[in-house]
Order: structure tokens, then C-alpha cells, then sequence
């Protein structure tokens, strides 16, 4: 079940400075925490290969409450899965996810947990589950030492029905 937060917690990407020494602006955004649904990690091939890491880190708040407040004119969409966007900054070469859009979840947006600012990070619960096992190929006995419950794909933070999946 969601906690309830409230207050705005910040992140986003840093600029970078360009060849001649010139500072280029990077992306910041606001999350309005009245919008926190969950925050899951994703062992999915798509979400590893794009954060070279064996799991990502998910923020899933409400769409209104995520507000891009700076660079949005930077952002670049890379479609690594049929119905998912990621969204990243093109002008720094920089290939972190910023957020996720996934067609179908219009409600709902995926923000990247390491791109939160460090204090407003730990403002936030841990994860709670693992989601998208069967879209991975790390073996089920590793993601199950981690003592999170797994479910096979996406379900509702809020289905009371969903049965998670044991290694």
C-alpha cells in the first residue's frame, strides 16, 4: 500500500560544460509526494541495459505531480521496449533515464530514483517489491534473496488479488 508523504522533493540531471568552457543547463524537476504511489525495482533487460545496473530504482507518482522545472528542451525519448519511453538529456551525451512514460499507464509516471537530489531521497520509503521478473534474465534465486515480494509483471500497487511468484 502507498504511504502517504507530502512536501515536494527535487532531482533532475546536471549540465555539463561545453567545449569552450561554456556552462550548458541541465533538467531539474519537482515531485509533489501528495502524488507517491510506490517505489519498486525493475530487474528487466530494458530497465538494466539502460542503467547498467542489475536493478532499477523506481519512484511511481501520479503524472500531475511530476513537473519538469528546468531543461525540458533537452530531453530526448528513447524507445527501448514497444509501449515505454524513457526520457533523457540529449545534449550531454549522458545516457541516464530521467523518467519512464509507459503507454497504456497514462496516469502514472516512473522517475528514476538516482536522479532524485540525495536528501530527497531518503525522504522516500525503500522499495517495496520487484516487478517485470519474467522480462529478465537475472535468475529468480538471486532477486529472491533480496526478500521482496516478485510478481512476474506490472500489477497495481493496489490489487489485493495479485499473487507474487517465489524462485
Amino acid at each position: 500500500m502507498a504511504e502517504k508523504l507530502s512536501g515536494v522533493i527535487r532531482g533532475g540531471c546536471p549540465g555539463f560544460m561545453d567545449i569552450n568552457g561554456n556552462p550548458q543547463e541541465g533538467l531539474r524537476y519537482e515531485i509533489d509526494l501528495s502524488g507517491f504511489i510506490e517505489r519498486h525495482l525493475c530487474p528487466c533487460d530494458h530497465c538494466r541495459e539502460v542503467s547498467g545496473a542489475p536493478l532499477a530504482d523506481l519512484i511511481v507518482v501520479k503524472k500531475e505531480a511530476f513537473k519538469i522545472t528546468q531543461g525540458q528542451q533537452y530531453l530526448a525519448t528513447v524507445k527501448t521496449k514497444p509501449r515505454c519511453r524513457r526520457e533523457r538529456l540529449a545534449h550531454t551525451g549522458c545516457q541516464v533515464t530521467v523518467y519512464v512514460d509507459v503507454e497504456g499507464f497514462d496516469q502514472i509516471v516512473l522517475v528514476h530514483a538516482p536522479t532524485i537530489d540525495k536528501a530527497d531521497l531518503a525522504k522516500l520509503p525503500l522499495p517495496g517489491r520487484i516487478v517485470f521478473i519474467e522480462d529478465s534474465t537475472l535468475p529468480a534465486s538471486f532477486l529472491a534473496r533480496l526478500g521482496l515480494p516478485m510478481y512476474r509483471g506490472w500489477v497495481a500497487h493496489d490489487d489485493k488479488t495479485a499473487q507474487p511468484v517465489t524462485a
